[in-house]
């Protein structure tokens, strides 16, 4: 391993929730023809929370911010 030890991870998972956003930012509705309220049923809602008990134990999460439409 080149001379150097790995360091040993705590958990041998990171969880990741790409489609988890809800956050709109304020240029992104000038860029747009629909209403937030129309490119909601396109977020996977809540998609965050499936990973709070992850994240509760130190697991390590990557969730996104902004949605994916």
């Amino acid at each position: 391993m080149g001379g150097r030890e790995r360091e040993q991870a705590s958990h041998p998972v990171l969880i990741s929730v790409p489609h988890a956003g809800r956050a709109y930012p304020p240029r992104f509705s000038t860029m747009v023809r629909m209403s937030a309220d129309q490119l909601r049923p396109l977020e996977d809602r809540y998609a965050d929370l499936l990973a709070k008990d992850a994240t509760a134990l130190g697991i390590p999460t990557l969730i996104a911010q902004t949605p994916r439409c």
